[in-house]
């Protein structure tokens, strides 16, 4: 009996001992390889976040510094300027023999050039007189001395060619330095033909500070960073002495596809024998590729040693966990079940963790499908949020501006409260998914089956808009495309295109993407004799004809097929016409309305409000250039009334006056009229009566002295008039007044 319980009780240890080995073996090594490959996916794709985002600082430091500074250089000082016209006025007049002019041209570039810090120099090509201002100089083109090297290029280029802008990759321009440059080059007008345009610009930017720059944003030890244009040319790179030759050599297929790609990315390669990195994003400026290689085996390299060392520690750990099993097992006294309890309340702990942020999540993924950057599980994401990919077919992203409201908080809840109502609104032909973004914006997605009609989903997200807001709302949406994950985006870049056009249709609730007709609207037009034709109404003082141009100007901006930046573009230039109108009486514009015009448009959401500001504006114009003509006017009679009081007894002719006063005699004898309502023989008549009778008063001369006094050739006419005036012949009004 001993025996039989002694070989069951020998049996039964082993079993049990070897159960709990392989719960101990499962337990360790489970976790360990769900963590190892966790993490391996992870740090993949926090050095994917990190290459793009410094690929996107690196994009944006170089946007900021070069890019947008030349742009803004040339729009702020040829085209914006409101404070010095030295640069403007070339465009307009001839300079060629004003060397004050000149000279004002040369001082400002060297101003502007001494400001920006990153700009080796500026050169200026004035067509009006075939000039180009460059390096402290000038140069006429006509003459055969004029010699300005690789100038030549772009200045013949855009004088012959549709170009309007244009970036050209590093070169040495002048003989007499050896530093290459970057060159932008724009045209001005912006949008007006190669006829019509009146200046190009040429920004020259520093090679050398632009390398310095790449260099201080990563070292060189760090990895490669580069910058390259649409046709492959290397523009700067942070290592020293590295032309894009050397890096063909190294499976050069890459090159074409950073090239070709139409935004950034990222991807794998092989370079030199390394897996490389390669990541890269596009400029917001111009073509450029802003590129970084990274080398992934110095990398990984420490994720290797990180595994051993993991592996080492799970061993050690094992042989341990072993050890205690069997101690535990020999005294049968200690259960497995309480680890296996702290594993569960731990898994427990993580399910609650993913219920309470799953709202974040939801929002992210939203998110993410609109702006297109999706995490490597969103197909996961997504059917755990019931999206059911093969019940919809197509799609269509949506973009919703909620009214202004004083309270946050409900503003904030009557937000939320639509994306309710919109996501609540689904049936069995749509499904919507909305969220709030940052400011009064709700950004959406609506999924359809083959069956239901675009408009149909449109008017019920109207319906549901109309429950929280009756005014003051606007919609905007894409086009309808195929469910595909980047055609979500695609949608909701034209929604958000669409949404700017509400600054032409302020009444529209609803913007379409396609009824707007985007793709085929303009961005030039011939309205820009239009603007020429108000500022001469205004000088004219000719009140209707300008509003009613102006009214013109506006019809043809809201009812033709024009991009709203041109439109803007149009009322930018049409201020510059007023600007210029009342200055042309000597009025200062900032002293007159009391504030800077183009700061005071921008305040301005919609073209609506603007056109009321701008007649306006017109009114105050056009009453200030009156009054300031009545005051000429009424100097210029005044001059005449004394010339003649002066000169009475003199020979005095319109002619005679007018060369007096430098004016030609007809439109002097206009002036005077309408000044006085009497001409000008009318009224030195009317004078020299006055002093006939004033003679006869006075002096015991005979009639025929005073008449011939006064150069009246002819007594009995100077008789005849003086009757006429006075009611008495001259010598019976002597006799009375004696």
């Amino acid at each position: 009996m001993s025996l039989k319980k002694h070989g069951v009780k020998t049996y039964f240890f082993p079993r049990l001992f070897i159960f709990n080995v392989v719960i101990v073996v499962l337990v360790t090594f489970i976790p360990v390889i769900i963590y190892y490959q966790y993490f391996s996916i992870s740090f993949n794709e926090q050095l994917e976040n990190i290459n793009l985002q410094t690929v996107k600082q690196f994009r944006n430091t170089i946007d900021e510094q070069y890019l947008k500074d030349s742009v803004k250089l040339v729009q702020n000082n040829f085209v914006d300027s409101l404070q010095d016209d030295s640069l403007i006025k070339p465009m307009e007049d001839s300079i060629r023999n004003d060397s004050k002019s000149i000279l004002n041209v040369i001082n400002q570039l060297n101003s502007i050039q001494s400001n920006m810090p990153n700009v080796d120099s500026i050169d200026v090509y004035y067509k009006n007189d075939n000039v180009i201002f460059y390096n402290s100089r000038l140069c006429f083109m006509s003459e055969q001395s004029c010699t300005i090297g690789s100038r030549i290029d772009w200045v013949e280029g855009f004088r012959n060619s549709d170009e309007q802008v244009k970036w050209l990759p590093p070169r040495i321009i002048d003989s007499e330095k050896s530093e290459s440059v970057i060159t932008y080059v724009r045209s001005i007008p912006y949008f007006a033909p190669p006829e019509k345009r009146k200046a190009t610009i040429a920004i020259h930017i520093s090679d050398a500070k632009l390398r310095k720059s790449l260099t201080a944003l990563r070292n060189p030890s760090d990895g490669l960073i580069l910058i390259m244009d649409e046709q492959g040319n290397m523009i700067a790179n942070n290592q020293t002495n590295l032309g894009l030759d050397h890096l063909k050599k190294y499976q050069g297929a890459w090159i074409e596809k950073v090239i070709s790609a139409e935004k950034g990315g990222m991807f794998n390669d092989e370079l030199d024998g390394n897996s490389t990195m390669i990541t890269f994003e596009k400029s917001e400026i111009n073509n450029w590729r802003y590129v970084s290689l990274v080398n992934k085996d110095l990398f990984y390299k420490k994720t290797y040693e990180l595994r051993n060392w993991l592996m080492s520690f799970v061993i050690i750990f094992l042989l341990i966990s072993i050890l205690i099993s069997y101690i535990l097992t020999r005294k049968a006294h200690k259960p497995i079940r309480s680890v296996i309890g702290d594993y569960s309340s731990q898994i427990v702990n993580l399910n609650q963790m993913v219920e309470i942020n799953k709202p974040v999540i939801r929002h992210n993924y939203i998110m993410g499908l609109l702006h297109n950057d999706l995490i490597s599980n969103h197909n996961v994401l997504g059917s755990d949020m019931g999206m059911e990919s093969n019940r919809w077919k197509r799609l269509i992203s949506f973009v919703i501006q909620t009214p202004n409201m004083e309270a946050f908080d409900k503003e904030q809840a009557s937000s939320y409260h639509l994306i309710g109502l919109l996501e609540s609104s689904g049936n069995e032909g749509y499904k919507v998914w909305a969220i709030k973004d940052y400011g009064k914006q709700i950004n959406g997605i609506v999924f359809l089956n083959e069956t239901t009609f675009e408009t149909e989903v449109i008017s019920k997200i109207v319906h549901s808009i109309e429950m929280i807001y009756d005014r003051g709302y606007m919609l905007s949406h894409g086009e309808t495309y195929e469910l595909v994950d980047e055609a979500i985006s695609t949608s909701f870049q034209q929604a958000n295109l669409a949404l700017e056009y509400k600054y032409l249709y302020p009444h529209n609730r609803i913007l379409s993407y396609s009824d707007l007709s985007i793709q085929l609207r303009h961005s030039s037009s011939n309205s820009l004799d239009i603007l020429s034709e108000i500022e001469a109404s205004i000088r004219m003082c000719d009140e209707k004809k300008a509003k009613d141009l102006i009214t013109e100007l506006e019809n043809e901006m809201t009812r033709g097929l024009y991009t709203v930046d041109y439109c803007k573009f149009l009322l930018s230039d049409l201020l510059v016409k007023i600007k210029s109108a009342i200055e042309f009486m000597g009025l200062p514009s900032v002293q007159h309305f009391g504030y800077d015009i183009r700061e005071k448009y921008k305040e301005f959401d919609n073209i609506e409000k603007v056109m009321a500001w701008i007649n306006g504006l017109v009114e105050r114009a056009i009453e200030s250039i009156d009054e300031r003509k009545l005051s000429i006017h009424h100097n210029i009679e005044m001059k005449i009334k004394d010339y003649i009081q002066a000169h009475l007894y003199d020979d005095i002719s319109l002619e005679r006056v007018a060369d007096e006063l430098n004016f030609k005699s007809n439109y002097l004898g206009k002036l005077f009229k309408k000044s006085t309502g009497i001409n000008f023989t009318e009224y030195l008549t009317e004078c020299r009566l006055t002093e006939a009778a004033k003679l006869l008063k006075e002096n015991n001369l005979s009639v025929q002295e005073i008449a011939n006094k006064l150069g009246y050739n002819s007594t009995n006419h100077f008789i005849r008039i003086f009757k006429e005036k006075f009611g008495d012949t001259p010598k019976k009004y002597q006799l009375l007044h004696k």
